[in-house]
Parts: C-alpha cells; structure tokens; sequence
C-alpha cells in the first residue's frame, strides 16, 4: 500500500469512534500504549483481508493484541501478508524446519548458561527488534502457543512518548546521533555461520520519523550497540544507560500478561519491548515468532506531531 493510501486510512481511523473499525472492536489497553482488537480471526479469509486496517491500527497503538488465535508456523506469513513481506530471523537454530521465516522460541529447548540456568530467549534490556539491518523489522509478530504456570510477561514502551518527554537540550543531540549496531555483545548461543552471516553493522539514527504518521521516536538497542558514531564505546554505553534513565518510565509502558492464543503486533520504529526472566524456564513457554520487512530508517524533523 503506498504512503498517501496508508496516511489517508490512518486518518479516517483517528476520526471514527475507537470501539469499532469495520467488523471488529478496539479496545485500547493502558494509556501509554496498545489495543487488544476482538472480532477478528487471523486463519479465516475475512480476517486476512483485514490486514490494510490493522497496519493502520498499528501506526496508532504500536502495540495491538489478537486474542484466541491459532496459527501453525507456515500459517503466520499468509495470515499477515497484507503488513509486508516476512525478514529471516538472526539465529537458524530456533527457526521453524517447515517455515524458516518464523522462529519457534521454546524456552524448555533454549541452551544452559555458565549458571547451568537456561539462557532466556528474548532479551531483557530495551530494545527494538533486528536493528543491526539496514531495513530493520517494521513490525514484531508474537504467538503465545504454551505458557509457564506463572510470569513470562513482555513490557512494551512508547518510544513517540518518551521523545516528547526529553528536555529540548537532550532532545536537539539525540537527533543528530547514529548508532552503529551488530549482533548482541553477550549472547552464548549464536552459531559461527549466523555471526559471519550478519557481521556488517549498521547505522541507523537515533530518532528516527515514523513513515506512516511522521512523527519521531527514539529508536535503538543496547545489546546490538557497539557505539554512537563520533564517540567511543564505553562513553556510548553510558549514554545509552543516562538516556534509559530519562525514558523508561512507568507512564510510557504496557506490561502485557499473556494468554494462551494471543497474537500479539508491535511497532519497532515506535516501541521498544523487554522479556521479564520471572519464569521457570523448563516449565516451557513457547512463542512463535514472525518479523515483517522495514524501511530504511531516516530522520526528518517534524513540522507538526499527529498524536497528542
């Protein structure tokens, strides 16, 4: 769908009431962010068709939650076609054999730490998903298809909401920065053939302008950082750490408590999401994951905000 088309859906959706668009329902899920859509079956046609809606709705809400859904793997990309086409994910290992656009991740299969703990699949700082791309996922598609008997939520936080909230001293440096991004620093259990396959960083803005609604967010990840260009890596990392100080805060965030059947969308060029490690990881939690093609992204000041 080209941009105007996108613009003008987004816009006739701002100004229809939020409880109903089309044939489904919009139910928003906290201040901050988010909307859980009821009415909709993602494995029926007249739900696929609705696609071009929901990528308006996800321009608006960042989050949006699809309760009861039941997808197989090599369903999800058919049954999310209309937002785009699927990216291949980073690490093959936990990629589905019969769909390896989709990745399964299973936390009873995940690889054990020094610790003898199961590593957590998922990260756990603030981040948006794949940004050592140089068209990072625009969208972030999660399944819950089995949960652990207590925890495993996922935070997610409004990243348009947070760059409004900065001093307009750290607002006017951030948008003149550039991370350099590469595969996580930390990770244990990334194969050699994934790492040489995705060696190439990339750069990207720090804020970065939506390209559906124009408007800014901030726009990164820790673990993926090597450093903002013109600075060092260590001053880069403490940057990062005074910048999450300044962002993260209780009145930009959605904690999502997950249900069997959830189908879950975010925004990566608006959000950022962290996996809590409360769980008993052999208790088994298993996501299906699908990551849907981005744009490159760019920074162009804003001459006016869309969202107040």
């Amino acid at each position: 769908m080209c941009v105007a088309r996108r613009r003008a859906m987004l816009s006739r959706t701002l100004s229809a009431p939020e409880t109903r668009v089309g044939d489904f329902r919009i139910t928003p899920l906290s201040d901050a962010l988010g909307a859980e859509i009821t009415g909709l079956d993602l494995g029926r046609e007249s739900g696929r068709a609705a696609g071009a809606r929901i990528d308006a709705l996800l321009a608006r809400h960042l989050v949006l939650v699809i309760r009861g859904q039941s997808l197989a793997p090599a369903e999800m990309p058919a049954a999310l076609a209309a937002l785009g086409p699927p990216m291949r994910q980073h690490y093959s290992q936990y990629l589905a054999p019969d769909c390896p656009d989709v990745g399964i991740l299973s936390s009873a299969d995940a690889e054990r730490g020094p610790d003898g703990r199961r590593v957590q699949l998922g990260a756990s700082c603030w981040h948006s998903d794949h940004i050592n791309h140089e068209r990072p996922p625009k969208c972030t598609v999660l399944h819950a298809v089995k949960l652990p008997a207590a925890g495993g939520d996922t935070s997610f936080a409004n990243m348009r909401a947070a760059y409004r909230r900065l001093s307009r001293d750290l607002r006017e440096r951030v948008e003149r920065m550039r991370s350099v991004n590469g595969l996580d620093r930390d990770l244990i259990d990334v194969r050699q053939a994934d790492r040489a396959r995705h060696a190439v960083p990339a750069s990207h803005p720090l804020v970065r302008t939506h390209p559906v609604t124009g408007e800014p967010a901030l726009y990164f990840h820790p673990g993926k950082l090597d450093h903002f260009e013109g600075m060092s890596r260590e001053d880069s990392l403490a940057f990062m750490d005074e910048l999450l100080a300044h962002t993260i805060r209780p009145e930009v965030i959605y904690r999502h408590r997950w249900q069997r059947g959830d189908l879950l969308l975010c925004d990566n060029r608006a959000t950022v999401h962290r996996a809590h490690d409360d769980y008993d990881h052999d208790d088994g939690r298993i996501m299906y994951r699908l990551l849907i093609q981005g744009d490159r992204p760019f920074y162009r000041p804003a001459s006016r905000l869309t969202f107040d």
